[in-house]
């Protein structure tokens, strides 16, 4: 489309003007966008009939964040994209790369977050704190700066289906690398890294597990006594996540190094619940109950839920509101058992306040 092709050109002059300082990119990105908002120009359905038009912009080689990602415009040093969104949800992440989005369509729960390092294993893994600094419901129109590194941590749980934002952005920040993924409760990892003789010993212990070898759990246990903290934390969550693996974790952590197995474990945990509320949430549709889901997923305390939902719909009464959406998400089926619980424990707390 024109129209991106000379926002891209655009922020390509305007960058190198600056001598392509990455510091800058960000708010160059951000006032392009500003000034001439990708919402007001174009919607998700040209951008789809453009894609099924002969000539089209080179796209991703690997196309593993978005469902789908596309390019709109690729330059020399600049892309713009945009990013399509049905139900997934971003895990909480920093970016290897410089810019600013822009929500085209859809809304989104944005929550932004900081970590603060208490012990570096290596480059692909640290320990420390992470909290949850502010959360926000982005609406089609507006924009946000990245900032590579660890200066913009966040995550996005899209409400609308589908929601869409155009970024743009570098190909990257050369002294950003890795790109960390966070998890709690204080976990940095580096989820691109990838260890070929760890993974082909995972599947044998897969394998053994499935033709009921005991000689799983020995392995499994010589592999976290031989394994670095990066490859140990993995396997960890293998051991949570994972049906055969589940079936041996209490055997293989027994009497392991118990203060670091127990942060793995902990982290594992939390993913298993991210998990389950995405499952679940695939299947939801309706904005209002997705939202919900999505303060319930960040942690929200119940008084939490009620003032964020009075200043989002300050002509609705906010309880009322958490009635009826409870009372919507309990009539799908198969919802997790964790969903159920946590959406108890708020109607319980809802109600005493009233």
């Amino acid at each position: 489309m024109k129209f991106f092709e000379q926002l891209g050109q655009r922020v390509e002059s305007a960058w190198l003007q600056q001598s392509r300082d990455e510091r800058i990119l960000p708010a160059i990105a951000y006032a392009a966008l500003r000034e001439t908002p990708p919402s007001q120009h174009a919607n998700f359905e040209d951008i789809i009939d453009k894609m099924f038009e002969t000539s089209q912009p080179r796209q991703p080689a690997v196309d593993d964040f978005a469902q789908p990602q596309i390019y709109l415009y690729c330059g020399e040093k600049i892309a713009v994209e945009a990013l399509f969104w049905i139900d997934g949800t971003t895990a909480v992440h920093e970016h290897a790369f410089s810019g600013a989005f822009h929500v085209l369509s859809g809304s989104s729960v944005h929550s932004s977050y900081a970590f603060q390092e208490h012990k570096r294993f290596n480059t692909d893994l640290r320990i420390g704190s992470l909290e949850r600094v502010a959360s926000e419901i982005l609406h089609a129109g507006d924009t946000r700066q990245i900032l590579s590194g660890n200066g913009f941590i966040h995550q996005l749980f899209h409400l609308d289906t589908p929601s869409v934002s155009i970024v743009i952005r570098n190909r990257a920040d050369g002294d950003r690398y890795p790109q960390l993924s966070y998890r709690d409760p204080g976990i940095a990892i580096n989820h691109f890294r990838t260890d070929r003789l760890f993974t082909r010993r995972r599947c044998l212990l897969e394998l053994m597990i499935k033709a009921g070898m005991e000689q799983a759990v020995d392995y499994a246990r010589r592999m976290l006594q031989q394994g670095d903290p990066f490859n140990n934390f993995n396997l960890v969550e293998w051991l949570h996540l994972d049906t055969q693996g589940n079936k041996i974790r209490q055997r293989v952590l027994v009497n392991m190094d118990q203060e670091l197995i127990t942060l793995f474990s902990e982290a594992a945990a939390e993913e298993d619940r991210f998990r389950s509320y995405l499952r679940f949430r695939s299947t939801v549709l309706e904005r209002e109950p997705r939202l919900l889901l999505a303060l319930l997923l960040l942690k929200f305390a119940a008084e939490q839920i009620v003032e964020f939902l009075s200043e989002e719909f300050p002509d609705e009464d906010a309880d009322d509101n958490i009635a009826s959406w409870i009372e919507s998400i309990l009539r799908y089926d198969a919802i997790p058992n964790q969903v159920v619980k946590e959406l108890n424990s708020l109607q319980l707390a809802t109600a005493i306040a009233c």
